[in-house]
């Protein structure tokens, strides 16, 4: 492709992905009906979700883009960041009696909020830095705006920072599915468990006392399939969901490409999935924010966490 198509391409993606997240926005606001999202435009958008400072630049449109503020703004929401709340490893229980763990992110100020919800395999704890330390440095290269207005170290693998969304408002709620990070339990992503796990999150947070009731979902790839699949459960508080790369046809957009057979899940369920399976304990690694175990503070012998976990992943 050429370099000036490849740029053409690039900023047409970025467009996308900008109204992706309009979109998602104005739906947890309650500005819009979560059916009505496709037609959302920019000005809608505007007019519904939740004000912005006035001295924001413009960037992509009419959204806020991070590294478009004055320094004025990014020192403001930075400080409120420092005061967000943090609760780590929260219990969900689901209905068989597994109690799944959620870090959650929320305004320190005794009202009640929209949630951004992720329930994934790839360890809440993991930094992405530490995770994926190439994709981490290409990202900070190729595109410093998202990692500007952060200290980054509540960053994680294709999810949203905290940072960037507590200060407006919302609770950030992170889910380590059932057998991964630091939530015990067979380990069987893409299962029908893990759909009404997800159900049974949602439906959770959509209940406690600091949320307004409405939950949106967010995420890329692995945090994108997922969302299909739950909705289709229709939980209750589930007001949007925001879909990044995230397949809705396994067979022809994850495993066959075209009819030819994708190598790419075995190698993501030994390299993503199994590296951070729950009991690994000392063998996994660790959270650059607290120094915790990413997997849980046992540490299982290989024939255990053998039994624990679905062969493929898939």
């Amino acid at each position: 492709m050429a370099p000036a198509a490849h740029r053409r391409l690039r900023r047409l993606a970025a467009v996308v992905r900008d109204r992706a997240v309009r979109r998602l926005i104005a739906a947890v606001n309650g500005a819009i009906h979560p059916g009505d999202v496709s037609s959302l435009s920019t000005a809608e958008f505007v007019e519904s979700a939740s004000p912005v400072p006035t001295s924001w630049s413009r960037h992509c449109g009419d959204f806020p883009g991070a590294g478009a503020r004055l320094e004025a703004d990014v020192d403001t929401r930075e400080e409120a960041a420092k005061t967000m709340l943090i609760e780590r490893d929260v219990p969900i229980e689901m209905d068989d009696g597994i109690a799944l763990r959620a870090d959650v992110f929320r305004p320190n100020d005794g009202r009640a909020h929209p949630t951004l919800m992720t329930y994934g395999p790839y360890g809440k704890g993991l930094a992405f830095a530490d995770g994926y330390p190439t994709a981490w440095k290409k990202m900070t290269e190729e595109h410093p705006d998202t990692v500007t207005g952060s200290t980054n170290v509540h960053q994680c693998w294709e999810v949203a920072d905290p940072e960037k969304w507590v200060p407006h408002g919302y609770a950030v709620v992170r889910v380590d599915s059932r057998g991964a990070g630091r939530s015990p339990g067979f380990l069987d992503p893409f299962s029908a468990r893990e759909t009404e796990d997800f159900r049974e999150c949602i439906e959770w947070a959509g209940r406690q006392a600091w949320s307004n009731g409405k939950v949106g979902l967010n995420g890329i790839s692995y945090y994108g399939m997922n969302q299909w699949r739950v909705a289709a459960l229709k939980p209750g508080p589930l007001a949007a969901i925001c879909v990044w790369e995230g397949a809705s046809d396994f067979y022809r957009e994850a495993a066959r490409h075209g009819g030819i057979l994708s190598t790419m899940l075995l190698n993501w369920y030994e390299m993503q999935v199994l590296s951070v399976q729950h009991g690994r304990g000392e063998a996994g690694p660790r959270s650059a924010a607290t120094g915790e175990l990413v997997c849980g503070d046992r540490t299982l012998r290989r024939r255990f966490l053998w039994s624990d976990r679905s062969l493929s992943g898939a």
